[in-house]
């Protein structure tokens, strides 16, 4: 039998480093958004100040989710949404994933390359979800993606927010 200190090892690349520069920027966002968000409606005396860090934050998401999007239409490999779409083999995974955990690990671990089969499909609703909170949130400051211009009128602004 070898040994494990004889075994080769080799690193293999599986996310590249856009992938995993949007990921971890938007998740920094996320919970900056949450924390900020929490503190405007629970803290009165910092609402201003966390309101300047929720945008700050809101900068941080918008660019990442749109490299994201970007990374899942014309990128490769991991970085496409054909990695994360539901095939038959993948539901077929996925099912196999739901026993392993409802076993309490002592069925076998299905294997699987990149995405967890059973989250890409949760991943493509969470990055349909942010993008929908990015845009309501653009509603409400009155901002447009590009910048410039209002999104809302006022009265449609302040009745949605």
């Amino acid at each position: 039998m070898i040994g494990m200190e004889s075994m080769p090892v080799s690193r293999i690349r599986v996310w590249s480093r856009w992938l995993r520069l949007s990921h971890w920027t938007m998740a920094l966002a996320v919970f900056g958004l949450l924390a900020s968000g929490w503190l405007i409606g629970h803290a009165p005396t910092l609402r201003s100040e966390a309101g300047e860090f929720h945008s700050i934050f809101a900068a941080l998401l918008i660019p990442a989710l749109l490299v994201r999007i970007y990374l899942l239409i014309l990128g490769q490999g991991s970085d496409h949404i054909s990695d994360c779409e539901p095939n038959r083999h993948r539901l077929q995974q996925a099912g196999q994933l739901l026993l392993f955990y409802f076993s309490l690990g002592r069925l076998p671990l299905p294997k699987w390359y990149a995405h967890n089969p059973l989250w890409g499909p949760i991943y493509l609703a969470l990055f349909f979800f942010l993008a929908l909170a990015a845009l309501s949130g653009l509603a409400c400051s009155g901002r447009s993606p590009s910048g410039a211009g209002s999104v809302s009128s006022t009265y449609t602004s302040s009745a949605i927010c």
